[in-house]
């Protein structure tokens, strides 16, 4: 053996280490884009309306209304709860299409309507129970 002859290997080259981690800085590069903008957007995404629970409110909140004005209430509820769904779905809906546009889209209307709706379910629940509880009709 000659004192300045190479010492080869006898593994093929497209089977030695270096080989694979070119292979992954090719491909890992775009991929690994993709998958971080998509889960910095996706974090951002605005709740389905169906996915908000109700807040928790006590029915002794609606103690010193009568049936009638409960009833009114609860019209208004549902009115403005119906809204505040419609919102939530348009918010759903800009951060889909900003998502697969790749825009960031970040508003505080997110958890304001949020909020809303769970409030509203909250108080939906609050006051049909208190109607209950004094034998309210309709």
């Amino acid at each position: 053996m000659h004192r300045h002859q190479q010492n080869r290997s006898i593994i093929p080259d497209e089977y030695q280490p270096s080989h694979y981690a070119e292979e992954i800085k090719q491909t890992e590069t775009p991929m690994t884009r993709l998958i971080l903008i998509s889960a910095l957007l996706l974090s951002a995404c605005a709740r389905t309306p169906g996915g908000i629970e109700a807040d928790s409110v006590s029915s002794s909140n609606f103690d010193l209304y009568s049936c009638n004005e409960m009833q009114v209430r609860a019209v208004e509820i549902e009115t403005e709860l119906a809204d505040a769904v419609d919102n939530q779905r348009g918010l759903v809906m800009l951060d889909t299409v900003a998502t697969l546009g790749m825009l960031p889209v970040f508003s505080t209307a997110l958890s304001e309507d949020d909020e809303a709706i769970a409030r509203l379910r909250g108080e939906r629940i609050a006051i049909q129970q208190a109607r209950q509880e004094r034998g309210c009709r309709g």
